[in-house]
């Protein structure tokens, strides 16, 4: 993000943050994409917050340039200590939640409810049960229409599944499907956990005893490895990033503690966004419909963090240099 060059050709870094303050903003309205008056009254909201922040500046420009920052570092200095500790244990009671982060994506039953749609969705979860939205479609690979038959009445003695339906033909003959609906909603945990159970416990057990292959698919088992796919690479994609940008800081500045410095600082900056994020929209703080996380939500956060830690890194040292 370019920052704004002021008259003076100076470039604060504070429009940087209102530069990226935006871009937040507009990161924040895709999670309510389905309620665009939250939506616009976000970006709205940042706007005004911004102008009235660059008002502020400007009739601030009479007073010494600097001296509420000399200040707060005259108090820094005078107690480094609490300034270090008071801030890290902060921001790690807030990395805390990231650690039960539940990924996904949002269906129509996070519509509003006024919406077609969410009516749609609540009539077939109030007339065929909340996992008739988000059905399981089970592939029966080789064997014959007896086979599939037995692959479905197991499907039905397995705890979590509301109903089957099927075996349903496809082109090859050797090829079925069985439709299992499950007792909970799609983006219920229990969901989650249930697919988990079929892929790892029940279907590898029917495939011994039928002799066919058997995959889970359909639009929540899909969702489910998506979300795993992230989960899994979210921390390589951290490690190479954050590592990269610490080598190039090692080499920069010859030193050793800033780099580290910059990297621990980056992860737990991180960790905290990630945990206010799931604090309010995984459990529902502050009035916010409870439900996963959107999947790409991570890289995201992590991207718009990590660019306002390593500017603001690149900002403290530059100025530590010329002074």
């Amino acid at each position: 993000m370019a920052t704004l060059r002021a008259e003076d050709g100076s470039e604060p870094a504070a429009r940087t943050v209102i530069g990226w303050a935006l871009v937040a903003a507009g990161c924040g309205a895709l999670r309510f994409r389905h309620h665009r008056p939250v939506a616009v009254a976000v970006v709205t909201l940042l706007a005004c917050v911004a102008y009235w922040v660059g008002a502020r500046a400007a009739r601030a420009g009479g007073r010494p340039e600097g001296a509420a920052w000399r200040r707060w570092a005259t108090g820094v200095q005078r107690r480094p200590w609490a300034a270090l500790l008071v801030p890290m244990v902060a921001l790690g009671a807030l990395a805390l939640p990231a650690a039960q982060m539940r990924l996904g994506f949002a269906d129509a039953g996070n519509d509003p409810a006024t919406t077609s749609s969410r009516q749609a969705y609540d009539m077939l979860a109030s007339g065929f049960g909340p996992g008739f939205n988000g059905p399981l479609v089970v592939v029966v690979d080789g064997g014959h229409a007896r086979v599939a038959a037995d692959v479905r009445r197991g499907l039905d003695s397995v705890p979590g599944i509301a109903a089957t339906a099927g075996p349903l033909p496809t082109d090859d003959a050797s090829v079925r499907t069985v439709v299992g609906f499950p007792e909970s909603a799609p983006q219920d945990e229990a969901t989650s956990e249930l697919v988990q159970r079929l892929r790892t416990g029940v279907l590898p057990a029917l495939e011994r005893e039928t002799g066919a292959e058997l995959l889970v698919g359909g639009p929540t088992a899909a969702t489910e490895d998506f979300a795993a796919t992230v989960t899994d690479r979210m921390p390589l994609f951290v490690a190479i990033v954050v590592g990269l940008s610490a080598l190039l800081l090692l080499v920069v500045c010859r030193s050793v503690l800033i780099p580290l410095k910059a990297a621990l600082l980056n992860l737990v900056s991180i960790g905290a966004a990630l945990g206010v994020v799931t604090l309010v929209f995984q459990h529902g703080w502050f009035g916010v419909q409870a439900g996963p996380i959107e999947a790409f939500i991570p890289v995201m956060i992590f991207a718009i963090v990590f660019g306002l830690s390593m500017d603001y890194e690149v900002f403290l040292l530059a100025g530590s240099s010329r002074r």
